[in-house]
């Protein structure tokens, strides 16, 4: 029963580490693109700052579902409770109506969804 639980434990772990590494190739694939068929793609950019180099960041937002819990431990016969909101937020970088040069992304939910 226990290699069942460690197995069940590691495929769950090697599965988030494959769609964060899908979300990488993802975002790499965008390098070298024209910034208008990203902005297609998406919709319009959340923000747009120029940096000081004179290059655009062009700045989406995703933010989903937040998951409340609630546990009660008859120990201390008390509730606990906490909450997770799930976020992405992704910048392209490129020169003005340019190709995208580089990519960040932030959050807890920057994750592929393949």
């Amino acid at each position: 029963m226990r290699q069942r639980i460690g197995k069940f434990v590691a495929l769950i772990f090697l599965s988030a580490c494959a769609t964060t590494g899908n979300f990488k190739k993802q975002m790499d694939s965008w390098l070298g693109t024209d910034v208008n068929q990203a902005i297609m793609r998406f919709g319009p950019p959340s923000n747009t700052y120029t940096l000081p180099n004179g290059m655009q960041m062009y700045t989406w937002l995703w933010v989903g579902n937040t998951i409340v819990t609630a546990n009660y431990n008859e120990y201390l016969n008390m509730v606990t409770a906490g909450r997770t909101t799930y976020w992405c937020q992704f910048s392209f970088t490129a020169p003005t109506a340019g190709r995208i040069q580089a990519w960040q992304a932030n959050g807890n939910a920057c994750r592929s969804r393949q």
